[in-house]
């Protein structure tokens, strides 16, 4: 069988082809170049530092309101702990902390007291 032969065998398929626009083709954005902080050829030769590291470990948290109507802002004990650590918000305190939490955060104030 020679070229000729293959050229015979295909079949015809209708293509349907988008219209030509009058702008230029846009190029795709070039990714920035990464410079990695260091280079490790070994496992045996990481170091954790913190130029390295992008994700730190953050334990659960929960926030819920006790009996007392108290906000409660509770972590889960890490393996060394025997008791979760937790913060209680006073009820007359919680518009108070949530306003000062989000002046510290940069997020718009929680607004005024009811």
């Amino acid at each position: 069988m020679d070229l000729s032969d293959l050229d015979s065998t295909r079949k015809s398929t209708d293509v349907t082809v988008a219209p030509q626009t009058s702008r230029p083709p846009t190029e795709a954005p070039v990714p920035p170049k990464i410079r990695l902080s260091s280079v490790v050829p070994d496992d045996s030769e990481f170091k954790w530092n913190d130029r390295d590291i992008v994700l730190r470990e953050q334990r659960e948290t929960a926030i819920y309101w006790n009996p007392n109507g108290d906000l409660v802002i509770r972590q889960r004990a890490d393996w060394n702990e025997t008791d979760d650590p937790f913060l209680v918000i006073g009820a007359n305190n919680v518009f108070e902390f949530i306003d000062k939490l989000c002046d510290v955060a940069g997020i718009p104030s929680a607004g005024t007291r009811s």
